[in-house]
């Protein structure tokens, strides 16, 4: 295992349909760019010789065993853990780093919002949203020594997955609240008939339920439903216990129906919504922006942003 656990910085989660241009910078899928694959798509050496297919053969498998793959590649390849109290030094460029992790796009000097797109000064205070909730995680988001709840996530000691910087978001504290640890789904006409919408000064919205009866689920919008896909997924290969390669203190048992779809949906249905938001939604220069930011500082890449084919290929039934 290449894994050193090292803390560079001092303290301070099948249906193909006609895609949305994103207005965040710019659509278009970064690599694969989602849909059908191709076989051989992904170059040995492409990302600077990141995509060693000669180690880990992603040309080849599908479903359970390319989950596998990309899983050994990502434990592989992310040598440095950031502990979650670090965030805020990443959220502007330094002399070290060109970029904010946050960052809109390379020409756009703004941190971006999760979920509402509003951009912010890069010196702006925001609240850290994790995309797959700690309420569940089965515990992976506190940290192995403070278990006591007020040790949740946000001890300064705390790394793992619920501080990796390809999961934890920027967001507006209301929208945050708002969301709280619901469900990815997506309502029916007549379900958004009882919703709010959470906004950002009149930007982009993550759809919410005011009714008891889906009061546990939210709708992204559409521009952010492929960065959701991507992020929860990226979260699952990571970080789930898969096979017998795994960081003993850092994977365990976590499960996408805890996060995406609503209660009682079949694993076909939740794949399904995966893959469709992987697809509607391409790539944008925000993630592609914060995976090249974000190797930087971890090692490691996302890569669903890289060649979004990938979780359609992973989730082959």
């Amino acid at each position: 295992m290449k894994l050193t656990r090292l803390f560079a910085i001092p303290l301070a989660a099948l249906l193909l349909t006609s895609c949305t241009t994103s207005s965040r910078g710019g659509g278009g899928g970064g690599g694969g760019g989602g849909g059908s694959y191709t076989p051989g798509e992904i170059e040995n050496g492409a990302y600077d010789g990141y995509y060693d297919l000669k180690t880990y053969n992603l040309n080849k498998y599908t479903g359970p065993e390319l989950i596998r793959e990309i899983h050994r590649m990502m434990l592989d390849t992310h040598h440095t853990l950031v502990r979650y109290a670090q965030f805020t030094q990443y959220t502007k460029a330094t002399a070290d780093r060109e970029y904010s992790v946050d960052q809109v796009d390379a020409a756009t000097k703004k941190n971006q919002f999760f979920y509402t797109g509003s951009e912010n000064s890069l010196s702006t205070s925001y609240t850290r949203e994790h995309v797959w909730p700690c309420a569940s995680s089965g515990g992976m988001w506190v940290h192995k020594n403070y278990t006591d709840i007020k040790y949740y996530v946000d001890h300064s000691a705390y790394v793992g997955g619920g501080s990796d910087l390809y999961h934890v978001r920027p967001c507006n504290s209301h929208v945050n609240t708002a969301r709280g640890d619901s469900k990815f789904v997506e309502f029916t006409a007549d379900e958004k008939k009882s919703m709010i919408q959470e906004k950002d000064s009149g930007a982009k919205y993550v759809l919410l339920c005011d009714a008891d009866e889906y009061s546990n689920y939210s709708e992204p919008a559409d521009e952010f439903k492929g960065d959701v896909a991507r992020i929860i997924f990226y979260v699952y290969v990571h970080y789930a216990k898969i096979g017998n390669y795994n960081w003993d203190d850092y994977c365990g048992a976590l499960n996408l129906k805890d996060v995406i779809g609503k209660n009682g949906s079949t694993k076909e249905e939740i794949y399904d919504q995966l893959i469709r938001w992987n697809n509607i939604d391409p790539v944008s220069e925000t993630e592609k922006l914060r995976n090249n930011t974000v190797q930087t500082i971890q090692g490691n890449r996302n890569p669903f942003v890289d060649y979004p084919s990938l979780l359609d290929r992973c989730l082959v039934l």
